[in-house]
């Protein structure tokens, strides 16, 4: 009984932090596989295989490079006898962000592949690419040749980067904003984001910034361990806000069940199969799982990996705001 008392005043608090934040959300998007395993032979001679994934890209000048380089580059490379323009392109899949919510804020966060002198400084300019729902690269096309979005922002990169750094972008926002502002956007969709180089004119500096790929492993050459690091994968991170009160028609509880979960199994049941975004969060009003989905009046969801504890899911569809309570043991 008091558990039971516990998960309802929880869930009328989050409920009324919900509504009077503007259901401001935090999403962490990093770049996932979409590729076949490949061997890659260390330069201690270890051959280990590694997942790979097109959804980042570089290109030199005008030629693609490899999908599934160790590192993506980005900038300017100066040298008097070899000068090149570095592109980058990123594209995160899933992302769950409704049409028309508020950005609040935005960034890439990448970890560093080569460490940089504060000197070593890079110009890149940051578009999106102008669609609804972002193709993969691929070696025909350039990353260039894709459609920019109006809004960019200038990110230039003037700080000291060590080996395996993480860092931030600049805020992107209004980049992120133009995209899901497009009248075909839908949440779930993909977005692609691209690092422009310029030049920057002869220089003993390369003016360039090298960010671990998907495909990232630390080789034993340059100090590593030889293995491949997931938390090193570049990463979209954004916090967006939604309509609050005044747009939600009404609330109503959520079915949930099997509650507990059975083997990680939860089904939510929805009275229309239109479109809904699901956001778990737990005692601390985090949210720690969000997925959208379309076309079913039943949506399954993964639980495994949630710590014990209660959580509240809720669940927006056409302007209805669902909440329950969920018990993981």
């Amino acid at each position: 009984m008091k558990r039971i008392l516990q998960s309802f005043i929880f869930a009328a608090l989050l409920l009324f932090w919900l509504v009077t934040n503007g259901q401001k959300t935090t999403l962490e998007i990093p770049i996932v596989q979409n590729g076949d395993p490949i061997q890659v032979e260390l330069s201690n001679g270890t051959i280990i295989t590694v997942n790979t994934s097109s959804d980042d890209a570089e290109q030199e000048n005008n030629e693609m490079d490899s999908l599934e380089d160790d590192d993506i580059d980005a900038g300017w490379e100066g040298d008097p006898v070899d000068q090149n323009i570095l592109y980058a392109g990123f594209r995160f899949q899933n992302v769950t962000i409704p049409k028309d919510a508020v950005i609040e804020s935005a960034y890439i966060r990448v970890c560093s592949h080569e460490g940089k002198t504060a000197e070593d400084v890079a110009r890149i300019t940051i578009v999106g690419e102008a669609a609804d729902n972002a193709e993969t690269y691929a070696l025909e096309q350039l990353i260039t040749d894709r459609p920019q979005t109006t809004a960019s922002v200038m990110w230039e990169v003037a700080e000291e980067w060590v080996l395996w750094g993480f860092y931030n972008t600049v805020d992107i926002s209004p980049v992120i904003q133009e995209i899901v502002n497009r009248a075909g956007w839908t949440s779930g969709n993909a977005l692609a984001l691209m690092f422009l180089g310029e030049d920057q004119g002869p220089s003993d500096m390369e003016n360039a910034r090298e960010m671990e790929a998907f495909e990232n492993i630390a080789d034993p050459e340059d100090g590593g361990d030889g293995q491949h690091h997931p938390e090193r994968i570049p990463t979209l991170v954004v916090t967006y806000s939604v309509a609050g009160v005044n747009e939600i028609i009404s609330h109503k509880m959520l079915n949930i069940y099997p509650n507990p979960p059975v083997n990680g199994e939860l089904n939510i049941s929805l009275e229309s199969d239109n479109p809904v975004d699901i956001t778990i969060y737990n005692q601390a009003g985090q949210e720690v799982k969000a997925l959208h989905a379309e076309g079913s009046q039943l949506v399954k969801i993964n639980t495994q990996g949630l710590p014990k504890g209660i959580y509240v899911v809720k669940a927006t569809q056409e302007n209805i705001l669902y909440t329950g309570s969920l018990v993981i043991n």
